[in-house]
């Protein structure tokens, strides 16, 4: 099977489309990227972390399946704006299209969400943030 056929794939590329992603984002990436080599912004870089089976079992052999994307969240700050504030806004608009997914028997989770500013001198103005987005749902064994 091809990753594009890859359940997961397509259900976190539905969150990936919603209109108020594409709003909030001038680029959204499917990969990590370097946000101190990035130009545009606000940025949005989505990849797979991992993956994992529950031993809970659905109807006729299923299996429940969890995949967890790491969400990263970057901006260039303006004058007398502050990272809280920035970020703030662009993660309310993630979760809150997280918490607003409805696909019929997949359940999408955001987790705790960490911040950092590691930018060298001259290079302080870039900031993000990074949270876990989780997708449960039920797949039949060997399929993905």
């Amino acid at each position: 099977m091809a990753l594009t056929d890859a359940a997961f794939s397509g259900y976190i590329g539905q969150l990936l489309g919603k209109a108020e992603i594409a709003a909030a984002f001038e680029v959204v990436r499917r990969r990590q990227v370097n946000v101190l080599r990035e130009e545009e912004f606000p940025l949005l870089a989505v990849w797979v972390e991992g993956d994992a089976e529950s031993d809970d079992a659905g109807s006729d052999g299923e299996l429940q399946y969890e995949v967890e994307y790491a969400f990263l969240v970057a901006a260039r700050l303006g004058d007398d704006e502050s990272q809280d504030e920035v970020l703030g806004r662009l993660i309310k608009v993630l979760r809150d299209a997280v918490g607003a997914m409805a696909v019929a028997d997949v359940e999408y989770q955001a987790g705790r969400w960490d911040t950092d500013n590691g930018a060298a001198e001259n290079e302080g103005d870039r900031v993000w943030a990074e949270f876990a987005v989780r997708v449960r749902y039920y797949r039949p064994r060997g399929d993905y």
